[in-house]
């Protein structure tokens, strides 16, 4: 990761400190798998809203869009009214409409999706999470459906997850094809020892791939 030289001190050592991030519009330039990922810091409400009143963000995101990924990360929360005004005395008024309007800005006309944290201590968690997910050779975190629970009717409910693995099939179709056929009509064309023989799959996970397939029933 390199850091921008106006970065803190407690963010810089996250990384090395390269003016390279602020060729780029970012304060942070995290690099993995031939990915270039900006991240631009802005604490809330000062930077944010200096940064709109001298221009510098306009100039930024531009060039944070140009990056392979970039994310634009707000520190702080403010304090607003219950009308939803900011509270401030020291710089110009904004409203949640406002905010809202810039964050769609940023979002949908440059590609730069917002990451709203309540401290630097966040920021840096932030970072180095993210620094460690584009290094990460697989992101799994949605390739998997969840199972089924393991509650007394989890036969049937095992049954409904099977069938509504399916392209199409809801838990409505899902429930009349059990019906139809008092169960789920597949079965297994291999048995468990050759289940077994697939790398990584021992004998336990090899009986519940099984049993969740066959015999299953709707009563």
């Amino acid at each position: 990761m390199l850091c921008s030289p106006s970065e803190p001190k407690a963010l810089k050592k996250l990384g090395t400190v390269s003016s390279a991030p602020e060729k780029h519009g970012a304060d942070f330039l995290i690099m993995g798998h031939k990915q270039r990922i900006g991240v631009q810091r802005k604490q809330f409400p000062g930077d944010l809203i200096a940064s709109l009143t001298d221009g510098r963000l306009y100039d930024q995101l531009p060039r944070l869009a140009d990056l392979d990924m970039a994310i634009l990360i707000i520190e702080g929360h403010g304090r607003w009214t219950e009308d939803g005004e900011l509270i401030s005395s020291k710089y110009h008024s904004m409203n949640v409409s406002q905010l809202h309007g810039l964050l769609f800005t940023i979002m949908f006309e440059f590609g730069i999706p917002s990451i709203w944290v309540g401290s630097m201590d966040d920021t840096a968690n932030v970072l180095v999470n993210l620094e460690h997910w584009v290094n990460k050779d697989k992101h799994k975190s949605l390739k998997s459906r969840p199972g089924p629970d393991k509650t007394s009717w989890g036969k049937q409910h095992m049954a409904q997850h099977i069938m509504q693995g399916f392209p199409g099939v809801g838990p409505e179709l899902a429930s009349a094809v059990i019906k139809k056929f008092e169960g789920v009509p597949l079965t297994w064309t291999v048995g468990q020892d050759e289940l077994q023989e697939v790398v990584g799959l021992g004998p336990k996970k090899a009986k519940g791939m099984y049993d969740a397939l066959d015999g299953v029933s709707s009563e």
